[in-house]
């Protein structure tokens, strides 16, 4: 008798940014999932940082307008409000699974954190095994009040949640979701956000370090603003619009034409200088520290997810600058071993999604 696997739907994924909140619900079928429904409410650049709507109203606007089915939902910490941090357990209490282990992440964690043991919540996972004596365990917290804070503002806008995920578990499942993670390789996922650009570098399918490596899109609008003596919404259009380019004043195209956009792209290029120098070069720090650690390994990919993804001309950049083959997260959609199937027929870009996308995915 021949079976047939009826799609499900997924529990609804739920991105609460620094801009907005961003919600997303897959339908499954077999090990392909399909982007079927997407709700976002975001407030425009230059806005009041609350943009007049608490998290519980900006949560409740995505479920009612997202037309998901069901309202079983799990949220990824926010990223300024949890902490990650490599620990080096005795290996009798890293191979153990009980709850002595968890306590004892517990309080190394809180200590790092500066926090009382009660005001703070702990997960940990094994990293595999180093070639070198090293840290054997990623850890994260987060403060117990803001994991209540974000739980009773999901619960009371609607959704049944009882998860919170780590963004950086999130991001390596739909990384590994786009295309399988390269054999023998180290790998990264950067996470171009508005507050901050965080790594995530990857050994198989498990992330091995995580952090910050430079500011995020918020703070090179403000860079061009100030370079250029122009407003905060002028300096978010034109990186947008133009991108960066290293391309000397003058240009002109084929025809002998002027190139405007390239001249500014070159102009927005020379502001973000510093700032883009130091994202590439703590990426390559980061790799080389890892590799470290796993001797007989080669850099791979590079994948790029978050809002500042977008920008035109940042992939090349930091292909040529971070020592890895770098690739936006929607190349890979094309690619016949993707498993995420999407549609950017409605105008949604992928990558700013690729964080509520993989927070859906199983682990």
């Amino acid at each position: 008798m021949l079976t047939v696997i009826q799609p499900k739907h997924t529990r609804i994924g739920v991105d609460v940014g620094a801009t907005g909140v961003r919600a997303v619900q897959l339908l499954r079928s077999g090990t392909t999932y399909t982007v079927r429904a997407i709700a976002r409410s975001e407030r425009p650049v230059g806005e009041p940082d609350d943009g007049g709507l608490s998290l519980e109203r900006r949560v409740a606007s995505c479920m009612q307008s997202g037309g998901f089915r069901g309202r079983s939902a799990l949220v990824g910490a926010r990223a300024g409000e949890i902490e990650y941090h490599l620990l080096n357990l005795p290996a009798a209490v890293a191979a153990r699974s009980d709850d002595e282990a968890s306590r004892a992440v517990r309080w190394e964690v809180a200590s790092l954190m500066g926090e009382s043991v009660e005001n703070v919540e702990a997960r940990h996972w094994l990293v595999p095994p180093p070639s070198a004596p090293g840290p054997n365990t990623l850890a994260v917290g987060a403060r117990t009040d803001s994991v209540r804070r974000t739980f009773d503002a999901l619960t009371n806008a609607g959704a049944v949640c009882t998860t919170i995920d780590t963004p950086a578990t999130a991001l390596c499942r739909v990384a590994c979701a786009l295309r399988p993670p390269p054999p023998r390789a180290v790998w990264g996922i950067l996470d171009l956000g508005h507050d901050q650009t965080r790594l995530v570098i990857c050994v198989d399918e498990t992330p091995v370090l995580i952090r910050s490596v430079g500011p995020g899109g918020n703070g090179w609008t403000r860079s061009i603003a100030e370079s250029l003596r122009i407003s905060i919404t002028a300096a978010e259009i034109h990186k947008r619009e133009h991108g960066i380019a290293r391309t000397p004043r003058g240009v002109r195209g084929d025809d002998g034409t002027d190139v405007p956009s390239r001249e500014l792209g070159s102009i927005l290029y020379g502001a973000l200088r510093s700032d883009l120098n130091g994202i590439a070069g703590e990426t390559m720090r980061s790799f080389r520290y890892v590799l470290g650690c796993y001797a007989g390994r080669e850099v791979d990919e590079l994948v790029l997810v978050g809002g500042g993804a977008s920008m035109k001309l940042l992939p090349e950049f930091l292909n040529e600058n971070v020592g890895a083959t770098v690739h936006r997260a929607s190349d890979y959609l094309e690619r016949s071993d993707c498993r995420i199937r999407f549609s950017s027929g409605r105008g949604d870009p992928f990558e700013p999604l690729a964080l509520a996308v993989g927070l859906t995915l199983p682990g």
